[in-house]
């Protein structure tokens, strides 16, 4: 679609909506008349068939961005679609990489390695002298391994262990030096009983698919209650911010008007601030109103933080709040740009001198290529889709029932305009003003009954 055909549509489009009950002739911006009337066959610039009025939109889009926000009325509220993405940890790929080493799934390391997964290992050999492969099935083994693996954290597992292991003091000692101080006793309990069976080490370790450091590292970090240390990489003080200080931003960040979008309402429930604003100045203000109270004020970070990850708020207006881009995008999604004309002849846009359009068929262009003896040709320029679509003129309610009456100073001054020397205005419209709306002035009105109540008193 070229820009010179949008342009065509969307003023055609544009035209159609804004009419009421009478027809109105428009020209477009490129030189072009755009026509409505009553009768197809009727001559479109006849006085009887419409009236010529000249467009007063702006060619001007920069003008709709940079205009003020105005009916402000509503305050940002807290939502659970903030202006920002929240953080996911549970979606990072090397949290996603820990849990699964921690079920003993295979997973990529954050060296991009491929790691695979835990599995249990038969059982010792036969000529194990506590002759434990006799003592648990495939199954009871299996069964073990799985409660393992279902722990999620490495104090859990270790406890695990801690309670199917007994630690003694070693019975042989040597006079060599040795660095075996203590004796690890393993046992595997029975699922149905709960009973402890005593069983050699590789029984132990093949069971749980693991490594003896595993079980060496257990044993260190074991305690007097026969529980595990806290796991303590990653852990730092918490400064977090007071609840105090985080009340009074929030409280101050609804205190500004905001207002919704225009045409963007259905598809995004971002509100917008007046765009002078910025995050930068909001805080501003917020430390310069507290530090005036000797309040506590909170840092940069904290009132961003709040800011991007408990509202949904912008600062400016969003591009599609501009008529030109909606009725450009609306143009899009609704008509597409013919070649041919119904008759099957080309049609060049470049050409077209003169459209003329219906209300009846407000998609079906009548168009000429020369102003005067050629005939119009048709160009139905609705999209072919299996949907049919029901273009209906929407009806808009009128926002007073009359006209709103002026003030009495304002229609004596306008009637005067009447006797001036020359007269301002043409004495035909006369009977025009005299009959405009108008009341009395209540200043006027409560001096006057001030006035009398005074007279009466006397």
């Amino acid at each position: 679609m070229t820009s010179r055909s949008k342009s065509i549509l969307a003023a055609a489009l544009k035209n159609y909506n804004a009419q009421t009950n009478a027809d109105t002739m428009v020209p477009a911006t490129s030189g072009l008349g755009l026509c409505t009337e009553s009768d197809s066959d009727a001559e479109p610039f006849s006085p009887d068939v419409s009236e010529y009025s000249p467009s007063s939109e702006s060619d001007d889009t920069d003008a709709d961005a940079n205009e003020v926000l105005d009916g402000m009325e509503e305050t940002p509220t807290r939502t659970k679609q903030p202006r920002k993405r929240l953080r996911q940890p549970e979606k990072w790929k090397r949290n996603i990489s820990k849990i699964k080493r921690q079920h003993g799934e295979a997973y990529i390391s954050s060296r991009k390695k491929f790691v695979p997964g835990a599995c249990m290992r038969d059982a010792c050999t036969l000529t194990c002298r506590k002759k434990c492969y006799q003592k648990f099935s495939y199954e009871e083994r299996l069964s073990i391994f799985r409660r393992y693996y279902d722990l999620e954290t490495y104090e859990r597992k270790r406890d695990f262990i801690h309670t199917n292991t007994e630690k003694i003091d070693k019975k042989v000692a040597t006079q060599q030096a040795s660095r075996r101080n203590f004796t690890v006793i393993f046992y595997l309990r029975k699922e149905k009983t709960n009973e402890k069976v005593k069983v050699c080490k590789t029984m132990f370790l093949n069971t749980f698919g693991i490594r003896k450091g595993v079980v060496d590292i257990a044993m260190t970090k074991r305690t007097k209650e026969n529980t595990s240390e806290s796991d303590k990489r990653g852990r730092h003080i918490k400064k977090q911010t007071t609840h105090e200080i985080v009340s009074s931003v929030r409280n101050h960040i609804e205190s500004f008007p905001v207002v919704e979008s225009h045409y963007c309402r259905s598809d995004s429930k971002r509100k917008y601030l007046d765009p002078s604003l910025n995050i930068n100045v909001m805080y501003e203000m917020d430390k310069q109103s507290r530090q005036e109270h000797n309040l506590d004020v909170a840092k940069p970070c904290a009132y961003r933080k709040i800011f991007s990850e408990e509202y949904n708020l912008g600062f400016h207006r969003p591009k599609k709040d501009q008529c030109r881009i909606y009725w450009k995008s609306y143009v899009d999604s609704t008509l597409t740009v013919r070649k041919e004309d119904i008759n099957g002849e080309a049609v060049s846009w470049q050409k077209m001198c003169w459209l003329n359009f219906t209300k009846e068929r407000p998609f079906v262009i009548r168009f000429k290529q020369k102003n005067f003896k050629e005939e119009f040709r048709s160009l139905d320029c609705t999209k072919r889709t299996r949907n049919k679509s029901d273009f209906r003129v929407v009806e808009r309610k009128p926002l007073y029932v009359e006209a709103l009456p002026i003030s009495k100073e304002k229609y004596i001054d306008l009637n005067s305009l009447f006797t001036s020397v020359p007269p301002a205005i043409s004495s035909e419209y006369k009977s025009f003003y005299e009959n405009i709306p108008h009341k009395e002035n209540t200043k006027s009105k409560k001096l006057q009954e001030s006035q009398g109540s005074g007279s009466e008193s006397d």
